[in-house]
């Protein structure tokens, strides 16, 4: 009888190892399966502003932003950063980097490869993240200089493997969060300089330190990724991730409820479908996240119809905004009347209130102003620039817009470009008008209001050809206000300054983001600033 008990035990015993070692298994050996509407353009994180998937997955920062379940609010975290201190005049930063972490390829990851990573987003002719660096010493000397393969920015110091030193030009409360967001992925100086041009499309040259690898891609159908066998932190619940590129957002909702996509992304589909199937169907299946992103049309201040701040609070008067959220958007967002998102440092509800649709109101102050209508029943004309690449939501919301400037009196006519010229003509500051949406790159008020208002560059460079250079001084000065109460009122002030009294831009609203899960997928973190891109590690396997 002891003998069998004994046998009995052993049995149990080795029956629980075998169920821990299947479960690790069925794990270990899955695929994510995911889709794109459209390839990456690129795969180098300096060159982009908006293709971050795969540099959030195949590549670690020194920080990294979380959201705190308790208060929704963003929260800073050390990432390759073991420490840091700051120096009493808030202009020197010293860093001690984690030991022991490894790139993909085995190579040790150093202060090195970081001072390399944040020369090169600088002085790299094409980047188009330079800006954020404004605040570093050098920036100007080494802004699109070319001058990063074996020179260092003039405020990066090296002392060793693991520590390295940051000095800013002026104070500037945000650089921790600068440091947390995208663009600051820190790359292997030793492959980033033997695949030359071809960083950011070959994608063998992608050697990070995150948990994937680029195993595959082939342009325009897909890209396949694998875990990092290197990777420093645990190891993620799928260790393969399937990207497949679907044009069209009626094949992907038809690929997702056959199976065959784990994640669906509802900013690619059309919010009536959203709202008939999926927030009924697969209501146990929604992921809900906040983002930290505002929706606004432009309304450049050089056009000859939008030139008078009269006709620029006209139309911000006359768009209903809370019909669009309800119809359109089927109730997923919340009306905004400034420049920052709510959950955003800097937001104020001072700010908010004060943005009523009123086209009475806006006819009497255009009257008022010396407006008269045309032969045809319009005070004044003007285009609005549709990007082809607009979400069928967006070119719904636009056609709206287009629709309730019309019969207020303010004809408004939609022309539609591809992509890359619409880029194009918003860069050189050509379009009458455009709805677009800004997200954050960092927790920080200036990552909104610099980008839009800081310089006249930044303002030429967005279609809004702000004029008020004392605005834009101011702006550009805000960020090294060491007391934050008043910076954040000084932010404050800004935003109420060109949004409400110089009417720069129409403030639209904060959208929700919905994610759909398969039955494969028990959860997964969206971007806490609400990105379609995503970290793959945070999805958990049903």
């Amino acid at each position: 009888m002891k003998k069998l008990l004994g046998i009995l035990l052993c049995l149990a015993l080795l029956t629980s190892i075998f169920a821990c070692f299947s479960v690790g298994a069925s794990a270990e050996g899955s695929t994510l399966n995911v889709a794109w509407t459209a390839d990456v353009e690129t795969i180098d994180v300096h060159l982009t502003t908006a293709d971050y998937q795969i540099p959030l997955n195949v590549y670690d920062r020194l920080f990294e932003i979380s959201i705190d379940a308790d208060t929704n609010s963003a929260v800073l975290n050390n990432s390759l950063v073991e420490s840091y201190t700051v120096s009493d005049d808030s202009l020197t930063y010293s860093f001690v980097l984690k030991d022991g972490i490894l790139f993909s390829d085995g190579s040790a990851l150093t202060a090195d490869d970081v001072a390399y990573s944040f020369t090169r987003m600088v002085a790299l002719e094409e980047s188009q993240q330079e800006y954020l660096f404004e605040c570093v010493e050098g920036y100007e000397e080494f802004t699109g200089s070319g001058n990063y393969h074996d020179a260092v920015l003039t405020g990066i110091e090296v002392q060793d493997a693991t520590h390295f030193t940051m000095t800013l030009s002026k104070p500037y409360a945000g650089f921790l969060n600068i440091l947390a967001s995208p663009a600051c992925c820190i790359y292997s100086k030793a492959a980033c300089e033997a695949a030359g041009d071809s960083f950011g499309t070959d994608y063998t040259a992608a050697i990070g330190s995150g948990a994937y690898v680029i195993t595959s891609w082939t342009r325009d159908a897909g890209m396949t990724l694998s875990y990092n066998e290197n990777y420093w932190q645990d190891a993620p619940d799928f260790t393969e991730v399937n990207i497949q590129v679907i044009p069209s957002a009626d094949t992907m909702s038809m690929m997702f409820q056959a199976g065959e996509l784990d994640i669906l992304d509802c900013d690619k589909l059309d919010a009536t479908v959203v709202g008939a199937t999926y927030k009924t169907l697969y209501a146990d299946k929604l992921v809900s996240s906040t983002r930290l992103g505002t929706s606004y049309m432009a309304l450049n201040a050089s056009s000859e119809a939008l030139s008078d701040p009269v006709a620029r609070k006209a139309v911000q008067m006359c768009i209903d905004r809370d019909t669009i959220i309800a119809t359109i958007l089927n109730g997923d967002a919340v009306t905004v009347d400034g420049i920052y998102p709510q959950g955003l440092v800097g937001y104020t509800e001072d700010n908010q209130g004060w943005l009523t649709y009123d086209v009475a109101g806006a006819q009497a102050m255009l009257e008022e102003a010396g407006y008269t209508k045309d032969a045809d029943g319009y005070y004044f004309s003007f285009t609005i620039e549709n990007d082809e690449n607009n979400s069928s939501s967006r070119q719904l919301v636009i056609q709206a817009i287009a629709e309730q400037l019309k019969a207020a009196g303010i004809n408004c006519e939609i022309r539609n470009n591809d992509h890359s010229s619409w880029l194009a003509m918003r860069k050189a500051g050509e379009i009458d008008a455009y709805v677009s949406t800004w997200t954050a790159d960092y927790n920080d008020p200036d990552n909104f209001i610099a980008t839009f208002w800081g310089s006249a560059s930044s303002t030429l460079g967005r279609s809004l050809c702000y004029g008020d250079e004392d605005v834009m001084a101011r702006v550009s000065a805000a960020p090294a206000i060491l007391d934050e109460a008043e910076r954040l009122a000084e932010y404050a002030d800004l935003e109420k300054q060109i949004v409400e009294t110089d009417a720069s831009w129409v403030p639209l609203y904060v959208q929700t983001h919905l994610f759909v899960l398969s039955e494969n997928v028990a959860s997964f973190v969206p971007h806490w600033a609400g990105y379609s891109d995503f970290v793959f590690a945070t999805v958990k396997a049903a």
